[in-house]
């Protein structure tokens, strides 16, 4: 075995000791992983580190590149895949719908809320009008709060309590 290893072979019959066809020892030639006038021996070595760099994802050829973007790119299906299955069993919603409901509900609130002052005044005649009108403001406040609110500003604090 040392006899082989100490002679230069060629390019087919290296490939067929390391499982390859000879178009991709050109290529690895070509490449400079593998140097043509080398032994067998050193280009087992040679070989034998080029494959330890691919399977870490220290060699960055093109193929290499290719391969991180089609893993990638499969995650993101995978990803897509689970949302897609989260959705369609209701355990969670996409971002529109949700803004589309809490904003059917904040118009309805608003109705609700625009409608006590009148309703206090009806059913409370000794209330009086600076009553009312305190009454009035909260509600704005309120109305306006519900009207301004989005994504962005559900994390800030409640300032005017």
């Amino acid at each position: 075995m040392n006899d082989l290893l100490a002679m230069k072979i060629s390019r087919s019959d290296f490939g067929k000791i390391v499982g390859v066809s000879r178009q991709t020892i050109d290529s690895l030639i070509l490449k400079k992983i593998l140097k043509d006038d080398e032994t067998c021996g050193e280009w087992l070595q040679a070989y034998c580190l080029h494959m330890r760099n691919v399977a870490s994802g220290r060699y960055s050829d093109e193929n290499m590149s290719l391969a991180r973007e089609r893993a990638a790119l499969t995650h993101e299906q995978k990803v897509r895949a689970r949302r897609e299955n989260a959705e369609a069993t209701k355990l969670i919603a996409p971002v529109s719908l949700l803004e589309a409901i809490l904003g059917k509900i904040g118009g309805r609130a608003v109705r609700i809320l625009e409608a006590v002052p009148a309703d206090v005044k009806r059913n409370c005649p000794g209330v009086s009008a600076d009553a009312l009108k305190l009454i009035q403001t909260k509600i704005a406040a309120a109305c306006n709060l519900i009207a301004s609110m989005n994504l962005d500003t559900l994390d800030e604090e409640d300032s005017d309590a």
